[in-house]
C-alpha cells in the first residue's frame, strides 16, 4: 500500500486540499497505445499484472505518486468544454489512483505550450499547466518499473 499523509494541495494561491490522508491500492498509467496497471497482490507486493505479471519497483511507484501529488500549477487556463484546445480530448497520458475500487485521483496530460503542459484533474474538472519537466516525471513505461530477477 502506498500511503499519503497530511497532503495539502494548492492550485496557485488557492488551497484545494488540506491535510488529507489516503492509501493507494491500485494505479493505472494510460497511454494511447498501452495501459499499465500496478496493484498490490495478496502478499502485499506491488505487481504489474498487465502487460505481464511481474513484480515492480516499489520506489518507482512511490516516486510516481509523489510526483503526481506534488505537481505545482504554474498557470490556470480557462475551463472549457472543448478539450481538444488543450490536447485533452485524446490525452497523451492519464494517471488514475484507486482506493477501494474508487478513483481518488485522475489526471490527464495534454499538449505542450511553450515550456508548460496542460493537465486536467478529471474528477474535479479543473485545468492547469505545469512545467514540462514536471509532466515528464509522470511518464513511466513497463521497463522502467519492472523489477528484474537477480542473476
Amino acid at each position: 500500500m502506498i500511503e499519503v499523509e497530511n497532503l495539502t494541495k494548492y492550485y496557485g494561491p488557492q488551497m484545494a486540499i488540506e491535510d488529507v490522508n489516503f492509501r493507494v491500492e491500485k494505479g493505472e498509467i494510460r497511454y494511447p497505445d498501452q495501459i499499465i496497471i500496478c496493484e498490490k497482490d495478496t502478499s502485499g507486493e506491488w505487481m504489474m499484472p498487465k502487460p505481464d505479471s511481474t513484480k515492480v519497483k516499489k520506489w518507482k511507484i512511490s516516486g510516481l505518486f509523489s510526483n503526481l501529488t506534488g505537481l505545482r500549477a504554474e498557470k490556470f487556463p480557462p475551463t472549457t468544454k472543448h478539450l481538444s484546445k488543450y490536447g485533452l480530448k485524446s490525452p497523451q497520458e492519464e494517471i488514475i489512483l484507486y482506493q477501494g475500487g474508487k478513483e481518488l485521483v485522475w489526471v490527464q496530460v495534454g499538449r505542450k505550450k511553450d515550456d508548460l503542459v496542460y493537465l486536467r484533474d478529471k474528477l474535479e474538472g479543473k485545468f492547469f499547466m505545469v512545467k514540462e519537466k514536471d509532466a515528464e516525471r509522470l511518464k513511466l513505461k513497463p521497463e522502467d518499473i519492472e523489477e528484474k530477477p537477480a542473476k
